[in-house]
C-alpha cells in the first residue's frame, strides 16, 4: 500500500472517531438527561411543593423537616429528613446519593457544590419567581412540558380571583404576634413580597408602602398606617393569641399527638383583639381583623393559591 492510501485511510479513521466520539457524547447528554433527576434533594418546603406538582414526589430521597407531600406514594421510601434551614446535616446529604438539589439562595449551597453536587436555585420572593421556580425545575429534569402544564393551571387558579369592590381598601399583613395585657410587640409585616402580590391580585392595597420585604412594625408604626383590614397570617396559633381554642377546634387536635391533622389545612377566622394603643385603627373599629393559620399561610409555593382565595372570602364576606 502506498503512501498516499495509508493517509487517505488515517484520514477516515479520524473522521470516523470523531464521528463516533460524538455520538457517545450526545448518547451521555441523553442518559445524563434521563437520569438527573433520579434522585432528588430538596431544601426547601416551597421547592418540595414545586416538586410534587410536577410529579417528581417519587424521586425526592430526602428533604427538610418542614416539608410535606400531599400525596406521598406509600410503595416509596419516605424521603430522609436532612435538617432545617440553618442547621442542614451535610452528612445525611452525602449518604442520600443525590443526583441533583434543589432550593433556594442558601449558605448550604457553596458548602454542597464544593462536595460535587450540582445544586440549581431559583428565587422564592415573588409570585413571578414561584413560576419561574416550576420552570426550572422542569428545564432541569427535562420535563419542559409538563412544567406549562403545572404553570397553565397556576395562572387559571389565579384569574379566577376576583377584585375587591373597592381598590382603595388598605391592607395590613403581619406574620403572627406577641400580645401582653393588650399590648403588642414589634412584629413583622409584608412589604415587598408574595403576599403584597397576592394583594395585588385581590385589587387590594398594601397598607406598609415601604421598600423592605418584612419590616419590623412597631404599634406607633400601625397606627400611623392605620389599616383598613389586618390579615395576622402564622402557620401555628401565637403565643397569646385569641383564637387558640378554635384553631384546636378547627384542627381538631389529639392533645396527645398534636401533629394528627391534615397539614395542608388552612383555618381563618375573624377575631375581637383588644389592643389598647390600636382601638382607633379602622381595622379594629370596624372589626376586621382576621387570624389565618397554617404551613400554607406562609409558604411560598405553588399552594399560595389557596391564600389567596381563603382571603378573598373573608373580604368579600
Amino acid at each position: 500500500m502506498n503512501l498516499k492510501c495509508q493517509g487517505y485511510l488515517k484520514y477516515i479513521r479520524s473522521k470516523l472517531m470523531i464521528i463516533l466520539t460524538l455520538m457517545l457524547t450526545l448518547s451521555l447528554v441523553n442518559i445524563t438527561q434521563a437520569q438527573a433527576c433520579e434522585r432528588i434533594v430538596s431544601l426547601s418546603p416551597s421547592t418540595t411543593d414545586s416538586l410534587d406538582a410536577l410529579g417528581l414526589g417519587d424521586k425526592i430521597v430526602g428533604f427538610t423537616r418542614y416539608c410535606q407531600l400531599e400525596h406521598p406514594n406509600k410503595s416509596v421510601k419516605a424521603p430522609q429528613v436532612i435538617g432545617g434551614f440553618t442547621d442542614l446535616s451535610l452528612e445525611t446529604v452525602f449518604l442520600t446519593r443525590p443526583s441533583i438539589i434543589f432550593g433556594g439562595n442558601s449558605a448550604n449551597n457553596t458548602a454542597l457544590e464544593n462536595l460535587g453536587f450540582k445544586v440549581v436555585v431559583h428565587s422564592q420572593q415573588s409570585l413571578q419567581d414561584i413560576e419561574d421556580g416550576i420552570r426550572i425545575i422542569a428545564s432541569a429534569c427535562n420535563i419542559k412540558e409538563k412544567g406549562e402544564q403545572v404553570i397553565e393551571k397556576y395562572r387559571a387558579s389565579l384569574a379566577e380571583l376576583k377584585p375587591a369592590q373597592d381598590p382603595n381598601t388598605r391592607v395590613l399583613i403581619l406574620y403572627g404576634y406577641e400580645e401582653t395585657n393588650g399590648n403588642l410587640s414589634s412584629m413583622y409585616g409584608a412589604g415587598v413580597s408574595y403576599h403584597a402580590d397576592i394583594l395585588k391580585l385581590l385589587g387590594l392595597k398594601n397598607a406598609y408602602t415601604g421598600s423592605l420585604s418584612a419590616p419590623i412594625l412597631s404599634q406607633e408604626s400601625i397606627l400611623a398606617i392605620n389599616p383598613d383590614i389586618i390579615f395576622v397570617i402564622s402557620s401555628e396559633p401565637q403565643a397569646g393569641s385569641v383564637a387558640i381554642d378554635k384553631f384546636k377546634a378547627a384542627f381538631k387536635l389529639n392533645e396527645a399527638d398534636p401533629k394528627i391533622r391534615d397539614p395542608f389545612l388552612l383555618v381563618a377566622y375573624k377575631v375581637e383583639p383588644q389592643w389598647h394603643m390600636l382601638m382607633q385603627v379602622n381595622a379594629l373599629k370596624n372589626n376586621k381583623v382576621y387570624e389565618i393559620v397554617g404551613r400554607d399561610s406562609v409558604m411560598p409555593s405553588i399552594r399560595l393559591v389557596h391564600l389567596a382565595k381563603l382571603m378573598a372570602q373573608l373580604i368579600a364576606n
